[in-house]
């Protein structure tokens, strides 16, 4: 299914940038695990387990439906420019090609305690929980 992107992307503002969660290096890896993906950038990770949607410029994609895996496999090379607290989502990750992949709110009986996790080098971590605020 295609729907026309979120007005709302691109107009972020300084209010919601989240700097400490944007890895250091571009998207080498994409891993698909049983129930939730690995987003890799050299040595920081995201671990997801909440569905996700990727606008993708003139489509939107969300996770599960034909084309998705492929599209967020395109995103390897690219770095993330920016990531956000956005209203409707757990959090939007930017990439420089101005694709935004959306965690989406877990839906009850659908997702588990953690939205997702982000390691990244020098031992910082994040575990963000489904209904909890973004740190």
């Amino acid at each position: 299914m295609l729907r026309t992107p979120a007005p709302h992307i691109g107009a972020l503002n300084r209010t919601n940038m989240l700097p400490d969660l944007i890895p250091a290096s571009q998207l080498t890896q994409v891993v698909f695990v049983h129930d939730y993906l690995q987003l890799i950038f050299g040595e920081d990770v995201y671990c997801i387990y909440n569905r996700l949607e990727l606008n993708a410029g003139t489509r939107v994609l969300q996770s599960g439906q034909p084309g998705f895996a492929d599209a967020l496999a395109s995103l390897i090379g690219q770095r993330i420019k920016a990531v956000a607290d956005e209203p409707g989502a757990v959090l939007d990750l930017i990439f420089g090609n101005h694709h935004v992949l959306r965690i989406l709110k877990g839906v009850e009986n659908e997702s588990g305690p953690e939205a997702y996790n982000y390691f990244a080098r020098g031992g910082f971590f994040v575990v963000q929980q489904n209904g909890a605020a973004v740190p």
